[in-house]
């Protein structure tokens, strides 16, 4: 033991009774049964068991490859983030939204981007995309529901009034 147990005959206390307000227990001391420890230790044992199966479900679900349809629109991880530079927390962990082409083997897929341009991307990379409604870029706001874009017209163009809107098919 690192701390002495001995009481002294000066203090009537042990050093470990004076530093810590308790006296010390060794290995060899009986712990006492008590019905309040028993149910904590009950309780204990019920919180690991949900812990238990709760990293159960978490191992199961992690184990199952996700699978994207066709024509459905997903978001990839930043190869750059791994590339060793320190990079601020706040950059963008995925980018995209990507298109689904189709399904290669071993869980690649061919994806496009919106200039049109195709990428083979594995599947651990690629997560579904979801929108967050509309989308503010400037004067243009992107409705991902449907994809449409909706002009907003800051200044009076062809006759029309102001803040009128004006729908055009996405790019896609």
């Amino acid at each position: 033991m690192g701390m002495r147990m001995r009481t002294s005959s000066a203090t009537g206390f042990s050093p470990h009774f004076l530093m810590f307000g308790t006296n010390s227990r060794i290995p060899n001391d009986p712990i006492s049964e008590n019905p309040l420890s028993k149910a904590i230790r009950e309780l204990e044992l019920d919180r690991i068991n949900i812990f238990r199966e709760k990293l159960r479900s978490e191992a199961k679900s992690s184990n199952t490859v996700p699978q994207f349809k066709t024509n459905s629109l997903v978001m990839v991880l930043d190869s750059n983030l791994r590339k060793g530079a320190i990079k601020p927390k706040i950059m963008p962990r995925y980018v995209g939204p990507f298109k689904v082409i189709s399904k290669g083997e071993h869980n690649v897929y061919i994806l496009e981007d919106e200039e049109g341009q195709r990428h083979t991307i594995h599947a651990s990379r690629i997560i579904n995309f979801h929108s967050r409604g509309f989308i503010q870029s400037g004067e243009c706001q992107v409705e991902n529901s449907n994809r449409k874009a909706i002009m907003k017209h800051s200044a009076n163009i062809e006759g029309q009034d102001k803040g009128t809107e004006m729908t055009q098919p996405f790019k896609w």
